[in-house]
């Protein structure tokens, strides 16, 4: 049992550093785990608004690195479990929320949550799409319907370096489905009668 306040902070402060690194970790080994079970990816990219780099982990990690610098700079000692379940959790968060953001594209349809693979839209599900731009980022939009037959929306952004070759296959597996076969032209005087 505890004797002093500091001990008892001492604990509370293992136990949620434990606590942090042990669900970092389930998520990065769930993030891997998932994108393992992706076979033969076509295309895959990153989302992010500002970059493709996972902002929060990768600010928690410099936090970690300033703090561990100061204490070295002034001499004062880093207990061992804090000086590896720190930069443990925040890798392990990192490449969670790296996998995480990754849109992955087969043959079969588009991942744009590879830990939620059940949420994928198969080619067959879209009924619709097109390309737009928004503050010179390009994306598409998508609306399909679910397993409930539900229709939904998805806002899908496409890096520059990934534009071309994706509306390539965008026009391989979905333009056959939505060309319609132009007939005669009609006679508007023929309505007219």
């Amino acid at each position: 049992m505890p004797d002093s306040p500091a001990d008892i902070l001492f604990l509370l402060h293992a136990a949620v550093l434990s606590v942090f690194v042990g669900a970092t970790s389930v998520s990065m080994l769930l993030a891997v785990i998932s994108r393992i079970r992706v076979r033969k990816p076509l295309l895959v990219w990153r989302t992010g608004k500002f970059s493709r780099i996972p902002i929060g982990p990768t600010l928690f990690l410099a936090i970690v690195a300033v703090a561990f610098l100061a204490s070295a700079w002034t001499g004062r000692s880093i207990a061992p479990h804090v000086m590896i379940g720190y930069p443990a959790g925040g890798v392990f968060w990192w490449i969670a929320t790296w996998l995480c953001r990754s849109v992955i594209v087969t043959e079969y349809g588009i991942i744009h949550d590879v830990t939620c693979i059940s949420r994928a839209v198969s080619w067959s599900q879209i009924t619709d799409y097109f390309a737009a731009e928004d503050d010179g980022r390009a994306y598409m939009v998508f609306f399909y319907e679910n397993d409930d037959g539900e229709r939904c929306r998805m806002n899908l952004p496409v890096p520059e370096s990934q534009r071309a070759p994706f509306e390539q296959l965008i026009s391989r597996k979905l333009d056959p489905r939505f060309r319609c076969k132009m007939r005669e032209p009609y006679d508007e005087e023929a309505f007219d009668e």
